[in-house]
Parts: C-alpha cells; structure tokens; sequence
C-alpha cells in the first residue's frame, strides 16, 4: 500500500493519461470507472512503451537467464528487471 500511494501521489492518472497519450495509447473508459487501451489487449500497452524505449536508447533484453548484474562500462545510469508471463496464455 505505500508503493501504491507513493506511486499514484508522484505520478497521478493526468499524468498517466498524457503519458498515454504521447506516446500513441488511446484508453477507454468502461461504465465502472475501470481504464483499458481501446484494443482490449495488453499487447498494444507493451508494444508502446517498448517502442518509446528503444526511441529513448533503452536497451533492450528479453528471454536472457541473469546470473548477476555487474557494470561492464559506466554508461548507464538504471537497470530494470522485468520478469513475468503472460496473464491469460489461453488467449495468446
């Protein structure tokens, strides 16, 4: 619950809506209030910021198995771990 005060106080929904907007994510707004992309699928949401990153030179890592994170040059300032699977896979 901290994370998500904190979270939501530093970046509020305007924000989150401008953001969206920016960068090409059109939302819906659905009769309970809730907020989806206008295709219904996660796909589209990744498929964005993916596409924001690289613009921005974010380098970009997937399928890799991590043994340890160790600065090789000092060219960077984060390192972002990211790991999941698919939410619904019966839905592809």
């Amino acid at each position: 619950p901290e994370f998500v005060n904190f979270a939501l106080k530093t970046f509020p929904f305007k924000a989150f809506e401008k953001f969206a907007s920016d960068i090409g994510l059109v939302l819906v707004t659905n009769d309970d209030g809730k907020v989806y992309p206008m295709s219904y699928e996660a796909k589209s949401v990744t498929s964005l910021l993916q596409s924001k990153a690289l613009k921005l030179g974010v380098n970009i890592k997937t399928d890799t198995k991590i043994k340890s994170i160790k600065p090789l040059f000092e060219n960077y300032d984060n390192v972002v771990v990211a790991c999941g699977s698919e939410a619904a896979p019966h839905l592809g």
